[in-house]
């Protein structure tokens, strides 16, 4: 019998519900107000999660260090400080009380490995669905590049929205008629959201996708000799742009036996003390 479960990218999560329930505070004791939001929304849906599977899994991000070494840029320029404590306050202060409320459920867990961000936790995730079907897999994220990793999973954009069929979404989105995103778009087209350029400019949309769809197994001197421009040769500018951008974009994976499901264990009255300092009222702290 395969066991239900889901598998959560926590970091969206939490800024999913900053965003959604952005006139949810607290107000510190010198009357500053701080969002409390993502605290109220992520909570409350972890715990309705934990009812509806047999386990809940958080990914949580850590640094993704050789993505930094290869293209320092990674991920610059976000979060621009506006000078209102509220706008610039940091929610991932609040990441292990979160944790905390969220894993006094005892089936819900975390995962946090060192050198990998929450897409590569789940790619590892979703990859294993290839070679065992024991587990039955429920993701809920929405970041494309998780997509580039194939296999047997349902996948949903919202946590009060029906399954998407990746199929057409990609179909929609890409053009293209697959069920998972070869890690060749990006590697071409780059993330401007991430600060990845463009490794082959101007290079045509039509052509890609019919790559794309014969990429699988395929490495770098495959995809430059199907480019076809005269001239480029290995350890040249688009040669070293590409492998840049593979060395940032292609998801790290790794055996799921190799993470820890960890929980932190608090007692009823240090959950009760974190719920009053976020001022949250109407949440009930169970088993």
């Amino acid at each position: 019998m395969s066991i239900p479960i889901a598998l959560i990218d926590f970091s969206w999560c939490l800024y999913k519900y900053r965003a959604y329930y952005k006139d949810i505070c607290r107000t510190d004791q010198n009357g500053v107000m701080f969002p409390a939001g993502h605290v109220y929304g992520t909570i409350h849906v972890i715990k309705e999660l934990a009812s509806q599977y047999k386990a809940v899994i958080l990914s949580v991000d850590s640094r993704s260090q050789h993505r930094y070494e290869v293209l320092p840029e990674y991920k610059s320029g976000r979060h621009a400080p506006t000078g209102n404590p509220y706008d610039d306050y940091k929610i991932m202060t609040d990441l292990m009380n979160i944790l905390k409320l969220c894993t006094y459920k005892s089936n819900v867990f975390y995962i946090k490995h060192e050198g990998m961000e929450s897409d590569d936790i789940i790619a590892s995730w979703i990859d294993a669905t290839n070679s065992d079907d024991s587990k039955d897999l429920y993701c809920y994220f929405n970041d494309v590049d998780i997509l580039q990793t194939h296999g047997n999973y349902h996948w949903f954009r919202s946590f009060s929205e029906p399954e998407v069929d990746r199929s057409e979404y990609l179909n929609g989105k890409f053009g293209l008629d697959m069920d998972y995103l070869p890690v060749w778009w990006k590697v071409v087209r780059g993330d401007p959201s991430d600060g990845i350029p463009s490794s082959v400019p101007r290079f045509p949309s039509k052509k890609l996708r019919l790559l794309c769809s014969e990429s699988a197994g395929k490495d770098i001197p495959w995809f430059m000799q199907k480019i076809g421009y005269p001239g480029i040769i290995s350890g040249g500018d688009i040669w070293r742009n590409m492998e840049r951008n593979l060395k940032v974009i292609e998801p790290k994976i790794i055996p799921i036996d190799e993470f820890k499901l960890k929980r932190l264990g608090i007692s009823y009255d240090d959950g009760i003390e974190l719920l009053k300092y976020y001022q949250i009222n109407d949440f009930v702290l169970d088993m």
